[in-house]
């Protein structure tokens, strides 16, 4: 599952983020940009995700985007968080090893 937390609008980052991934052979839920964090909790918990990737371009969000991979953390969801900057390879280096 690719995402944006509510406040952060930019859906370009989500798409590349489901792109690279799909690229390295992952099925991905596009959720796309400005999710409600309950939303998104809800439905990680409700398809069986393996992996929840909750990317980050407002600064402003990423408390609430640590917060929330911590939920998604302790119901059991590997999460990735991504930064500005961060990049696709990075991405799916990452996504292998968790």
């Amino acid at each position: 599952m690719v995402a944006a937390l509510a406040g952060d609008q930019h859906f370009l980052a989500t798409s590349m983020a489901a792109v690279a991934l799909r690229e390295d052979n992952w099925r991905v839920h596009l959720l796309g940009a400005d999710m409600p964090a309950a939303e998104l909790v809800s439905f990680c918990s409700t398809h069986a995700v393996g992996l929840a990737v909750l990317t980050v371009t407002n600064t402003d969000v990423a408390d609430a985007a640590t917060r929330t991979a911590a939920v998604l953390e302790a119901a059991g969801i590997r999460t990735l968080v991504g930064r500005p900057g961060s990049t696709l390879i990075g991405l799916q280096e990452l996504a292998r090893s968790r």
